[in-house]
């Protein structure tokens, strides 16, 4: 699955690491994260995330259309839509549904006493802790080792690396993001600006091609 699955030039001149801070998302990025989805540089898609409150309540839905075509012909079609209930920083339920070529999928977790329960066309089970999903707007991932992976249904084991400062190109011109390596279970490139949004992601499809996420908007007003 090719999903298996930020007014000015800003230069530091020394070193900030981002800090997961599970910062409020509206204060960070506004009411929608919008990422152009390149396929080995040409655009293949765009990934679009919306946040809106209710309460106590985050509800934040992500939607994700890609497709590939050869002279003319569309070849390849990924689409990708969750919906996630938030409250105090901590996730409480989730749905998602994935048609990858035609192939169709589905996963829902919802809090319980104990942990979470999961769900998926073929199995259910229940996990005994709090559950962050693979939607990276929420830098708090960063200091988790498991994943829910929300296509597959799978809790993914990972090991999340600092790999320091690059220079990335956002919808504010070129920042300095730093870039955190999984590897394990999920293996995907991610970075943060320096308050912890969300501004560039990069991986390997199934056939080898390179997906990057390239901001479009992702660094609020």
């Amino acid at each position: 699955m090719f999903y298996v699955m930020g007014f000015a030039i800003l230069f530091s001149s020394s070193p900030v690491y981002a800090t997961p801070t599970g910062s409020d998302p509206l204060k960070l990025y506004g009411k929608e994260i919008v990422f152009d989805v390149l396929r080995n540089g040409k655009k293949s898609g765009t990934h679009l995330v919306t946040f809106k409150r209710n309460g106590k309540k985050l509800e934040v839905r992500a939607n994700f259309d890609l497709s590939v075509s050869f002279l003319s012909f569309k070849v390849y079609e990924l689409s990708y839509k969750s919906v996630a209930i938030w409250i105090d920083n901590a996730l409480r339920e989730i749905k998602a549904e994935t048609n990858d070529n035609g192939e169709k999928t589905w996963v829902t977790a919802e809090a319980s006493k104990t942990g979470f329960n999961v769900r998926t066309a073929k199995k259910t089970y229940q996990v005994k802790s709090s559950l962050f999903p693979t939607n990276h707007w929420n830098s708090l991932v960063l200091k988790q080792n498991q994943v829910l992976n929300t296509i597959t249904g799978l809790m993914n084991e990972v090991s999340i690396r600092n790999d320091g400062l690059e220079k990335v190109p956002t919808d504010r011109g070129i920042i300095n993001a730093n870039k955190y390596t999984y590897t394990g279970q999920l293996e995907t490139n991610v970075w943060y600006d320096q308050r912890g949004r969300w501004v560039k992601m990069e991986f390997f499809g199934k056939d080898g091609s390179t997906i990057t996420y390239k901001c479009k908007k992702c660094q609020g007003l």
